[in-house]
This record gives C-alpha cells, structure tokens and sequence, in this order.
C-alpha cells in the first residue's frame, strides 16, 4: 500500500508543475523563438458595422414636373426613366405635324427662289454689259435690275417664314427645369398633348 501512495503523491505533484508553467505561458505569452514575452498586451478599441436588413422607401424631397409650352405632337422624347439630366436639357419636343410639312413647303420654295435670284442676276449683269458696249438701252437694265429685287426680297421672305416655323419648332422643346433623375415619363413619341401637361416627372438630387 506505502509504495503505491508514494507513486500517486509523485504523479500528483508533476501534474501541479505542468499546470503551473502554462498559466505562465499563457499569462506571459510566448515570442517567436518560444521565449516568454514581457510586454504588456495592447488594447484598442474599433467600431464594429452592426448591418441588419430592414423595409424603407426612398423618395424624392422635390418632384418637378416638365410641362408643354404649346399643344401638338410628340415628334422626339430624348429621355427615359432613370436618366439623370441636367437643367435646361431637352426632354422632347412636341409640335404640329403641320410645320413640318410647313417647313418642307418653305424648303421648296426658298430653293425655286434661290434660282429666280440667280437668273436675275445674271439678265442684270448681261444687260450692264450690253449698255457699257453702247448696245442695250438703259431701260432693259432697269428692268433686269427690277427683277433681281423682286427676286431677293422674295427669297428673304420665304426665309423669314421658315424662320418663324423653326421657332414654333423650339417654342415646342420642353427643356429640364432642374438637374435630377427622371422618374416618370407618361408620354410616347406620336402622342398628343395639350399646353401645361407634363411629358417627365424629375426628382431633384436630394432624397428621404
């Protein structure tokens, strides 16, 4: 019996020794070589991000509404929903299918008139020749000189209407009235629209 408690009281007292030196290890720490280490342990603190998933809806502090200027037809819609535009931008362009077959009427016009001017000013230009040679009488170039008159203040004309058909043209541009994200087209390229109703819902840039 003596023999064996000896033996026990032995393997008691080893296992209280390793004990012993890992508390040490632990509460020292051990360096790269396996030495124990005396600094002491820093501590800092870090903001942690806590994310958790949650329901919200986004919306715009201000909603502006670009609206027409004159009635007509959708002729080009140059945005869509989710562009982002800057002020004075074109939205679209609403005008009456008439100027535009106004316009290539001017068109046709403007070029016959052209011609006339070019033809006057040749007969004019002949008859001072022939009056310098003492061949054509004065009359005949007052004549031609006439027509060339009559045919550029025509011209002029033709295009002065086709210059007032091409500002209808851009009064029907309906422009951005603010910088933003567009959220809302109602309209289509060919629909009809009347003065004051709005072709695109823009929000502004800032949000709740």
């Amino acid at each position: 019996g003596v023999p064996m408690v000896r033996s026990f009281g032995m393997e008691l007292r080893r296992l209280l020794m390793a004990g012993t030196a890992v508390i040490v290890l632990v509460s020292g720490g051990v360096d790269g070589t396996g030495a124990l280490a005396n600094e002491p342990l820093k501590v800092s603190e870090r903001e942690i991000d806590d994310l958790k998933a949650v329901f919200a809806t986004v919306r715009s502090k201000d909603r502006i509404e670009a609206r027409v200027r004159t009635p007509g037809s959708v002729i080009s819609q140059k945005v869509s929903e989710g562009d982002h535009v800057e002020a004075g931008q074109v939205l679209a362009t609403v005008a009456d299918p008439k100027i535009a077959l106004r316009i290539r009427a001017l068109d046709a016009q403007i070029a016959a008139a052209q011609s006339r001017v070019e033809n006057a000013r040749t007969e004019f230009e002949r008859a001072e020749q022939l009056r310098a040679r003492g061949v054509s009488p004065q009359q005949r170039v007052d004549q031609a000189k006439t027509a060339f008159d009559v045919a550029t203040n025509d011209l002029k004309a033709v295009r002065s209407e086709r210059l007032v058909a091409e500002q209808q043209v851009e009064e029907g541009q309906v422009l951005a009235p603010a910088s933003g994200r567009v959220l809302k087209v109602p309209f289509t390229e060919g629909s009809v629209v009347m003065a004051g109703e709005s072709v695109a819902t823009i929000a502004a840039n800032q949000y709740v």
